[in-house]
């Protein structure tokens, strides 16, 4: 007898798929593979990436597909159509749509930042400083897997970022590169200006507090009698070691 996993049943329920999401009719399919459960929720401000998936559905829509989308990690689901575009934020070496491709089919590589290989550089060499400064080794919080050379098929690839974060995948051939800004939020309590300080920071970030420099900053506004606070948010909760 064999059980299913959670995630399996519901790929069996159709239920980690949002199918035709904007309930069209076109003759051409698009399957993106980002983030499901903003078409299955109310629009959270959780993660800037569920604004950002709705608005490419939008888009890629109103160039006359109809869209499925399903989570990027979802490497089990069985799909159902036949699709003329792919819109794939993490390549694998054999996607789970690879069957499901018309003769023409076209797929759009979705970089969201900078090469992976080159982060995990980055976020090594600065816990290395770290530890350099204060004695202590804290542990790596935002190592990705590297893409492999399938990303070289794709024929197109939109990065978030610019020209700096592009030169890191020069190892790479890819082609028709398109660079787009960041998704930023436009909170409603940050518009009120009356009780704004220009001697209070705010520090608003996610996991990897020394990989986005939280310790630098710690190091400035400890310092004596210096002028300024820092207000900090983010999931420096869920890192023990840097908290202690």
């Amino acid at each position: 007898m064999r059980f299913f996993n959670k995630k399996e049943i519901r790929n069996i329920l159709g239920l980690n798929i949002s199918r035709n999401t904007f309930g069209t009719s076109y003759s051409k399919n698009c399957l993106i593979l980002y983030r499901m459960l903003p078409f299955k929720k109310k629009l959270g401000d959780s993660h800037q990436n569920e604004v950002q998936v709705i608005e490419i559905a939008k888009i890629i829509s109103e160039q006359g597909y109809n869209v499925d989308v399903i989570d990027y990690d979802n490497y089990t689901i069985k799909l159902r159509n036949t699709y003329d575009l792919i819109f794939d934020i993490c390549p694998a070496e054999r996607p789970v749509y690879q069957h499901c491709l018309s003769p023409n089919a076209r797929k759009i590589l979705y970089l969201t930042g900078s090469n992976a290989s080159f982060a995990n550089n980055a976020e090594l060499e600065r816990i290395e400083s770290v530890f350099n400064r204060k004695g202590v080794r804290l542990l790596p919080r935002r190592q990705s897997p590297c893409l492999g050379r399938e990303i070289e098929s794709f024929d197109g690839t939109i990065i978030i970022g610019n020209e700096y974060n592009l030169s890191t995948y020069d190892n790479y051939d890819l082609k028709n590169k398109y660079m787009v800004p960041n998704t930023g939020y436009d909170f409603a309590f940050s518009r009120n200006t009356s009780h704004k300080d220009p001697k209070k920071f705010l520090y608003f970030g996610s996991a990897g507090s020394v990989h986005k420099g939280l310790d630098l900053l710690l190091d400035v506004f400890a310092q004596n009698d210096f002028p300024c606070e820092l207000y900090v948010c983010g999931g420096y909760g869920n890192e023990a070691d840097f908290v202690e």
